[in-house]
């Protein structure tokens, strides 16, 4: 999954702030890999680590707007570039190695420091990583290389081992969804998609542009009008993506309903306009409800485990209504 450049830096403050702390100490190293889940800023970390070297000020600032600085957040910097941005592709071939090492062999366009980001890093065939290895043993002066990965140890251990680790954490939701406000995503779904995110702004974006809420209340609706058992047969003809979506979005509305059948307030739960709804729902008691969130969660597992899929929805068909 692509980054979103709406992706907040400020996400990453403790990151930056230990490279900033490093480059004070004198204890920056030429080489990094910004190892987090899709969405999680690696890119926006990038664009602020460039800013921290390449500012025409000389130190960083978020809201600096000096021509280096902006030419950064706008990809036009020459000093600065990203490498494997086609995520489509499956591998890093050795032949964009060897552009990123004739790039970084050429001097510095405005004679400062140089940048290289190689997006999708676990990509990287076993030549093309070795071809790389070169750079990391001896980089040309004032040159830096950020390798964005989600899985650093997909990488080779001669590569992990030559560079500086730098692990980002997932966005927090109220991050997120504040985020998305902005956006002019109304609040009730922002809340609802920050949680859904895996702490990833970009995945919450493309979820609202997919209509994920859209579908959630639809499928609330559905519910209440008792088509929630029908359903599971239904399932059937389904891809097994699509099934384990559907057997989630069930459980998460039946925890709003629990929640709501124990005595919880509205303000505890997911779709709050559709309490009314979920009221209703709620009616069939807490011990039956935590049965059939019990019986959701154990064929999601067993889906997962390409446990037969016909054989794990008539089971839970079967169950659904003892």
């Amino acid at each position: 999954m692509k980054e979103n450049s709406n992706d907040s830096s400020n996400s990453q403050t403790g990151a930056l702030n230990r490279i900033i702390s490093m480059k004070e100490m004198g204890t920056l190293g030429q080489s990094f890999i910004f190892a987090g889940g899709a969405g999680w800023g690696k890119k926006a970390l990038s664009r602020s680590f460039a800013r921290l070297l390449l500012c025409e000020k000389g130190k960083f600032s978020e809201t600096c707007e000096c021509v280096s600085c902006s030419r950064i957040e706008n990809n036009q910097h020459p000093d600065f570039h990203y490498f494997g941005e086609d995520e489509s592709k499956r591998s890093f071939a050795i032949a964009e190695v060897r552009n990123l090492l004739e790039w970084m062999s050429l001097r510095s366009f405005e004679g400062k420091a140089k940048m290289a980001v190689l997006i999708g890093a676990e990509r990287l065939t076993t030549e093309a990583a070795n071809a790389l290895l070169k750079l990391l043993e001896e980089p040309p002066p004032s040159s830096y290389l950020v390798l964005l990965t989600e899985n650093p140890r997909r990488l080779l251990e001669t590569i992990r081992s030559r560079c500086s680790v730098i692990r980002l954490r997932p966005v927090q939701k109220e991050t997120i969804a504040i985020q998305l406000e902005k956006q002019g995503i109304q609040k009730e779904e922002a809340l609802y998609l920050a949680k859904k995110s895996n702490g990833s702004f970009s995945r919450a974006l493309e979820m609202h542009e997919e209509g994920e809420w859209d579908e959630a209340k639809e499928f609330i609706d559905q519910m209440c009008r008792g088509q929630s058992g029908a359903s599971i047969s239904l399932w059937q003809k389904s891809e097994r993506a699509e099934i384990v979506k559907n057997i989630r979005r069930t459980a998460e509305i039946l925890r709003d309903a629990l929640i709501l059948a124990i005595g919880g307030s509205e303000k505890e739960i997911m779709f709050r306009s559709s309490a009314n709804e979920l009221k209703a729902l709620s009616t069939e008691g807490a011990p039956k409800l935590t049965r059939k969130i019990g019986y959701l969660l154990e064929t999601d597992r067993a889906l997962r485990s390409n446990v037969n899929q016909k054989l794990a929805l008539t089971r839970l068909e079967t169950i659904w209504n003892v």
